[in-house]
Parts: structure tokens; sequence; C-alpha cells
């Protein structure tokens, strides 16, 4: 298990690991993680934690260009990922109209701005 200390690290090497794994390319860029068959991806992990954090700003961006979530938890000395589409994972958070009128988003202000987010459980990705 990575120290705290360089968890940014280790996180940058599983998310181009899942995403190789998956037949794509890693990008080195601010926004998503890298591409799956052209569209954009985003790797959500949840190996502290059990759920997975669905940034709104990335969430929107990969509904308006078709793209994926690869969510991946621990799975004994390895992990186990899934590749799963944003539509779908709007699906799991409940956007529908009764999500607009009713449920919200988090948000976190750092840095000055308002970092929007929400929670899936590993079991609504890993049934």
């Amino acid at each position: 298990m990575p120290s705290k200390g360089n968890a940014g690290f280790w996180h940058t090497k599983l998310e181009k690991k899942l995403i190789k794994r998956h037949g794509g390319l890693p990008l080195k860029q601010w926004g998503y993680d890298g591409e799956v068959n052209g569209k954009p991806v985003e790797v959500r992990a949840a190996v502290r934690d059990s759920r997975f954090k669905i940034s709104k700003g990335i969430h929107n961006k990969l509904l308006k260009n078709k793209g994926n979530y690869i969510f991946s938890v621990r799975n004994g000395k390895g992990y186990k990922s899934k590749l799963v589409s944003a539509k779908e994972v709007s699906n799991l958070l409940g956007h529908n109209s009764k999500f607009r009128e009713g449920k919200k988003w988090f948000s976190d202000n750092h840095g000055g701005k308002n970092w929007s987010h929400r929670f899936l459980g590993r079991e609504q990705i890993f049934d």
C-alpha cells in the first residue's frame, strides 16, 4: 500500500494501467483521464472508501461527448474494473425530473471554486 505522500503518483499510475487495460490511451492534460475507443474516459477508484466520487463538471463533459467511466476496486492483491457509460452513471445517480427537483449535488469550496459532486456506492457498480 502506498504512503499518503505519493498518493497522487500512485493514482496516476493506476489510472494509466486501467485505461490501457480497457484498450485506451491515457492523456496528459487537465480534464478527463484518457480515451477508450475515441471517447473520453474518467477513472474512479474506491480504494480506501466504499464509494466513488462523481464530479459534476467532468460528468457533464463525459455526457456531452458520450464518454465513459472506468470504476475500480481492490480484488485481493489486484484490482477489478468495469467500463460504464456516463449515461448509465446518470441513471444510477437518478438524473431524471425527480432528481432535478429533489436531490442536489454536494459542494466542496476550496481554491476559490465550488466543486460539485455526488457519490455512487461500490454496490451500485459491482453488484
